[in-house]
This record gives C-alpha cells, sequence and structure tokens, in this order.
C-alpha cells in the first residue's frame, strides 16, 4: 500500500527513489529537502528505535505509524514517526 499525504511527501519519495536508483546525484537542494523529513527504511527505524521489526510491522497494521511502500519496499518519514507515537503511543 502505498499513502502518499501530500504533494511534499511525494516530493521527497520521488527524490530519494531518483537518488537511490543513481538517476539521480544528492545535491545541496535534494538535501535540504530530505533532510528535513528524513525517509528511512525498516532497519534504519528499527536501529533508532531499538525495536524489532515485528514491532514495526505492529505498529504499520495497527495504523500507529504512517509509511510509504514502494515496490517491496517500506519508508517512513522520520519526522512522522516521531510525531505518530508521541501522538497515539506506542
Amino acid at each position: 500500500m502505498l499513502v502518499i499525504n501530500s504533494k511534499e511527501d511525494f516530493k521527497r519519495l520521488l527524490i530519494e527513489s531518483l537518488i537511490e536508483s543513481g538517476i539521480l546525484k544528492r545535491s545541496e537542494t535534494a538535501t535540504k529537502d530530505l533532510a528535513v523529513e528524513e525517509l528511512i527504511d525498516n532497519n534504519t527505524l528499527m536501529e533508532r528505535l531499538n525495536v524489532a521489526r515485528s514491532t514495526i510491522i505492529e505498529w504499520r497494521n495497527k495504523g500507529k505509524i504512517r509509511y510509504m511502500k514502494v515496490g517491496g519496499t517500506y519508508r517512513y518519514n522520520w519526522k512522522h514517526v516521531l510525531e505518530d507515537l508521541e501522538r497515539k503511543g506506542a
């Protein structure tokens, strides 16, 4: 399921995808755009929150955290995750 809540979410997802695929090089502008609301993967989220993969899956399934799915890869807006966990509780 791909969930995009705003034009800014779409822009960040597109920029990150183009950078990861090697089509676009990380420019100063792209870096600034991504730094404000960084998109991270499952492993990075697990490390930052010190939780198991099963916990992340449970939070996604229960709607506790927002996410995007591109192909088979889940992406999380770090700022949104922190807001979601603060608002909804872990």
